[in-house]
C-alpha cells in the first residue's frame, strides 16, 4: 500500500490543526496598568499598549463649553488613571504580523469584566476610529446623547482628533484573515 495514503492523512490532520490553532491563538497580558498620557498609551507589565478601535483624547487637548475653554485632555487622562488604579487589567493583544518593531501593541483591555476601551468611549474620554465597530459606535452615541466628557454642552471634537483605521496589513490577505480571526475569537473575553 505505500506511504502515500498515510502522508496524505497526516498532511490533512496537520493542516486542520494549524487552521484551528491559528484561529484560536491569542496573547493575553494581566497586571496593574499605568497611563502614558504624552504618548496616548498604557503600560502593563512593561508592555506598551494602544487600546484597539479608539483614541483617548490627547493629554494636551482643550475643549470648549458654554463657560469657556477647559483642559479636557488632562481631565480625560486623570479619569483614566483613577479607573486603572481600581484593579489589575486583563488585556487581549491583537496580533499584527506586519507591525513595526518598537510600536505599541493594540489590545482590548478589561478591568474586572468591563471593557476599558468601551468605558473610555462611553465616558466621553475617547473617540472611536472613523469606521468604528458597532459596539463602540453605540458607546459613543451614548456619550454624545448624555453629553459626557468632551461632548458636554454640545462640543464636537475636530475630525483631526478622530483616528483613521490603521490597517498595516491591507495588502496581506493572510495577515488580514489572521487578524480578523483573532478579533472574532478574543473580543471582550472575560479573564480566567
Amino acid at each position: 500500500m505505500g506511504i502515500g495514503p498515510y502522508l496524505k492523512r497526516y498532511l490533512t490532520v496537520l493542516g486542520t490543526f494549524l487552521v484551528i490553532a491559528t484561529q484560536n491563538a491569542s496573547a493575553d497580558l494581566s497586571g496593574k496598568a499605568e497611563t502614558i498620557p504624552e504618548r496616548g498609551l498604557i503600560r502593563v507589565k512593561g508592555q506598551v499598549l494602544s487600546l484597539q478601535g479608539i483614541q483617548v483624547i490627547s493629554h494636551d487637548a482643550i475643549c470648549k463649553d458654554n463657560k469657556g475653554h477647559w483642559p479636557c485632555g488632562e481631565i480625560a487622562w486623570q479619569a483614566f488613571g483613577k479607573k486603572l488604579a481600581l484593579d489589575s487589567v486583563h488585556c487581549i493583544l491583537i496580533i499584527n504580523l506586519s507591525q513595526g518593531e518598537g510600536s505599541a501593541e493594540r489590545a482590548n483591555c478589561l478591568l474586572k469584566t468591563e471593557s476599558l476601551n468601551a468605558w473610555l468611549v462611553r465616558q466621553g474620554w475617547a473617540l472611536t476610529h472613523r469606521d468604528p465597530e458597532a459596539f463602540l459606535s453605540n458607546q459613543e452615541s451614548f456619550a454624545k446623547k448624555n453629553r459626557k466628557g468632551v461632548w458636554r454642552d454640545g462640543f464636537i471634537p475636530p475630525d483631526i482628533w478622530r483616528p483613521s483605521v490603521i490597517n498595516d496589513s491591507k495588502n496581506c490577505n493572510v495577515c488580514r484573515v489572521r487578524h480578523q480571526s483573532f478579533l472574532g475569537k478574543t473580543r471582550y473575553r472575560k479573564p480566567l
